[in-house]
């Protein structure tokens, strides 16, 4: 997700308005494709070349936006629930408004509207202001979906923020569970880091890069048992994806 400001006067001087702080930018889907939704999502299209990743299981999409990547999913590979989460109440809306236009899609198999039944969207942040309830988590999916989301994580809530995310989804995951992350390089968070003096703050105070992720997702203090991309050289050569969005699906499993 990518975030952007307003400006609006406020007792005659110019104040900056921050309305996506945590990315929750509203034309998310447009700017990446460049050319509107429905072009193609490279990301869709590398998933769809693992089926067997997501077919029967239980989904969490973390940070979903206005949900079509979670709805795409849903119909592409046939996961047994998805549930996908957002931080912004009017994203949770509009992907419930996405998810009843494809309900009354006409065009649609009756498998595909009956697989629509399974996507719950949810008004949630994931980063839980007291950090101990980590502890208490049980595993309960077997895919969790992260795509586009640490940078906006890292700004708002900095080292501590991005460790307790990593901690909560290896918590969550089941045995043989993957986490498929797709994480933002550290050289894109200096645009953003100026949207709050808090996040200002929290950029600055940044040691665990985005290139460190790797090593700590499988170091003993997370504790996945290995990594691997997602990928296809056929699909990454026909991608016309937007400037800065060519970002690799890495893939965490849980032993």
């Amino acid at each position: 997700m990518e975030g952007s400001t307003s400006k609006k006067k406020q007792n005659g001087k110019v104040k900056i308005k921050n309305d996506f702080k945590y990315g929750n930018y509203r034309n998310y889907y447009f700017k990446r494709l460049g050319a509107g939704n429905d072009q193609p999502d490279l990301r869709i299209e590398l998933m769809k070349q693992y089926p067997e990743c997501f077919k029967d299981k239980q989904v969490l999409d973390i940070g979903c936006n206005s949900g079509l990547i979670t709805i795409n999913i849903t119909k592409s590979l046939l996961p047994k629930t998805v549930l996908g989460i957002d931080i912004d109440g009017n994203l949770i809306d509009a992907a419930r408004k996405n998810l009843l236009r494809q309900k009354t899609d006409f065009s649609l198999a009756e498998n595909e509207i009956l697989c629509l039944n399974k996507v719950i969207f949810r008004k949630a942040n994931y980063i839980l202001t007291d950090r101990s309830l980590v502890e208490l988590e049980k595993p309960q999916y077997d895919v969790i979906l992260c795509l586009s989301v640490t940078k906006w994580i890292h700004l708002n809530y900095g080292d501590d923020g991005i460790k307790f995310l990593f901690k909560r989804i290896f918590k969550q995951l089941r045995h043989n569970g993957i986490l498929i992350l797709e994480s933002q390089p550290f050289n894109g968070y200096k645009k953003r880091s100026k949207l709050s003096l808090e996040i200002l703050q929290n950029y600055k105070s940044i040691v665990l890069k985005p290139e460190q992720f790797e090593a700590y997702l499988l170091s003993d203090e997370i504790g996945f048992a290995e990594s691997w991309c997602m990928t296809d050289s056929e699909i990454l050569k026909n991608s016309n994806l937007a400037k800065g969005f060519h970002r690799p699906l890495q893939v965490f499993v849980k032993s």
